[in-house]
């Protein structure tokens, strides 16, 4: 056995989220074949994550009270928590200023009208040999005037001083819709166009599911198809030691 330190897991199975899949479908070839690399081989270096700061928005959200003081209040404790190493402290710093650029947009964010629940890890959905992944940052559901009980997520992105592409964007709010029609909801549940969103925390940018977005799944569910056939013959990343 090699006693180098192992920078890569294999994933056997194909497997993607629902965020990776919109980045697939807007890539390039050459931005195709690194995407599907990254998903079979994750790289197991220290990745900066913004789970605390999109925690802190969705809570701000969900409580429909704009306390921008609140806000950045909570952006500086997290930045000054303590810690033990530079690691744990540029993870504070970035999720701090998530929540700063968070505040300056906040007031002007486009939610639909419906009820706002927690966000969720969904069960993964067989997709053509795929399994698709989506956690939701937020949930949403409405009852029509005809009693049908409609449903949507909303999932957050970020990127330190990028704004989110509009054709990501857009791929990955009907990725959402497209993904909760297959999986398996309430009984009575029915997945809408309206109630699927992305929202970019940088700019405050919302996308919506838009009026193709049945076209755009099965594309989807096209290209998971070639995901999954090119999946045992991806190669590694080079240098990468499993």
């Amino acid at each position: 056995m090699s006693s180098k330190t192992t920078t890569h897991s294999e994933v056997k199975e194909p497997r993607i989220s629902v965020q990776a899949l919109a980045e697939y479908m807007a890539a390039s070839e050459r931005g195709k074949r690194t995407i599907a690399q990254s998903c079979r081989f994750r790289a197991k270096m220290r990745l900066i994550q913004y789970n605390e700061g999109k925690l802190v928005a969705a809570q701000f959200i969900r409580k429909g009270e704009g306390d921008v003081e609140g806000l950045l209040e909570r952006a500086e404790q997290i930045a000054n928590k303590l810690t033990e190493e530079d690691y744990e402290a540029s993870v504070n710093e970035h999720n701090a200023d998530l929540v700063r650029k968070f505040a300056a947009v906040s007031s002007g964010i486009d939610l639909p009208k419906a009820d706002i629940g927690k966000g969720m890890d969904f069960d993964a959905v067989p997709v053509n040999g795929v399994k698709v992944t989506m956690r939701a940052n937020l949930t949403f559901s409405r009852l029509t005037k005809t009693n049908k009980q409609k449903v949507g997520a909303m999932m957050f992105r970020y990127a330190k001083g990028k704004a989110v592409v509009a054709e990501i964007g857009s791929y990955q709010a009907a990725a959402i819709f497209g993904f909760l029609r297959a999986s398996e909801l309430e009984p009575g549940e029915e997945a809408e166009k309206a109630l699927c969103r992305v929202l970019d925390l940088n700019t405050g940018a919302v996308f919506v599911a838009p009026g193709d977005s049945v076209n755009i799944w099965n594309d989807m569910k096209a290209a998971c198809a070639s995901i999954a056939e090119r999946w045992p013959n991806i190669p590694k990343p080079p240098g990468a030691i499993l």
